[in-house]
């Protein structure tokens, strides 16, 4: 594979390396929890205990090669090469796969210098997320995306993304995830409330929380209320109002995860406005089933 790589924003090509994939699996090791019992056949594999399987991450590959004249441009190359490849984690991005990012770090940058003095090239393993997510999240693509115009993104991704709650009460629906595997979403409660005390129930496929808001609630006025399933957090405008998840007769509050393909939805609220589920789906290599006819 001879395309390169963009790594925390900057092109392998920016930096005066051409970059070629050596491993790049295609899905992520299996975190397997067993034990073995004696005087029995087989173990007792506890890895679904959880609910679903979860995943480490995985590792990747890249061999960069460096055509430098003189050890003045070689020593110049390792410069930024050490620059843009130390820190912490980044989103590492494959020329070949310009839909989806991988979250990456460096392992290791120590013999960055000899193995190019000696081959013209070095090889740098980056430790990679589980998942790899779509570059844009479910609130749609924004005008000045890199997407691809030949990509297979539907014109209206993210278009139905929106469910109004025009009045009170109960109501359903279904919200469809196009990744491989469970979404930890952030969920967006616009409120239109009065001043008085408010609770809103929110359930995915029979899991979820209520929120319930005091009077003088910080809701008031079309604010936004965000529920961080991945953090396990709510605020609103700013202010952590985690506590105001309860427990009630019938909804022990956890905080829900998106499964892949639909997902049920049920609404229990005393406030009227809007509900969004943003998140970047999840895949385990490449992004497909993204649906719609038209592309982007």
């Amino acid at each position: 594979m001879k395309y390169g790589i963009r790594y925390r924003g900057v092109h392998s090509g920016e930096v005066g390396l051409i970059a070629k994939t050596k491993t790049r699996p295609a899905a992520p090791p299996v975190r397997t929890t067993e034990e073995t019992i004696l005087y029995r056949d087989g173990n007792l594999d506890y890895s679904e205990s959880g609910g679903r399987l979860f995943y480490d991450d995985k590792i990747v590959e890249i061999e960069f090669m460096a055509i430098t004249p003189d050890l003045v441009d070689t020593n110049m190359v390792i410069t930024r090469a050490v620059k843009w490849l130390c820190g912490s984690w980044g989103d590492l991005i494959f020329d070949d796969m310009p839909l989806v990012r991988w979250r990456a770090k460096p392992i290791d940058l120590s013999n960055v210098s000899i193995e190019l003095y000696r081959a013209g090239k070095f090889t740098v393993q980056f430790r990679c997320r589980p998942f790899n997510n779509l570059l844009f999240d479910t609130s749609g693509i924004e005008i000045d995306s890199d997407i691809p115009i030949d990509s297979d993104v539907p014109l209206d991704f993210g278009d139905d993304n929106v469910y109004e709650m025009a009045s009170t009460g109960y109501f359903s629906f279904t919200h469809t995830n196009t990744g491989d595997v469970a979404a930890r979403p952030k969920i967006y409660i616009t409120g239109q409330t009065d001043s008085g005390a408010h609770t809103i129930t929110i359930k995915v496929n029979g899991t979820g929380f209520t929120l319930k808001f005091p009077s003088n609630n910080l809701l008031n006025g079309g604010k936004l209320a965000i529920v961080d399933c991945e953090e396990c957090a709510v605020t609103c405008e700013g202010a952590d109002i985690t506590s105001y998840l309860v427990d009630t007769t019938d909804t022990y509050s956890e905080f829900p995860e998106l499964q892949p393909g639909e997902n049920a939805i049920w609404v229990n609220t005393s406030i009227t406005g809007s509900i969004e589920f943003i998140y970047a789906a999840p895949y385990f290599y490449g992004a497909d089933n993204l649906g719609g006819d038209d592309n982007a």
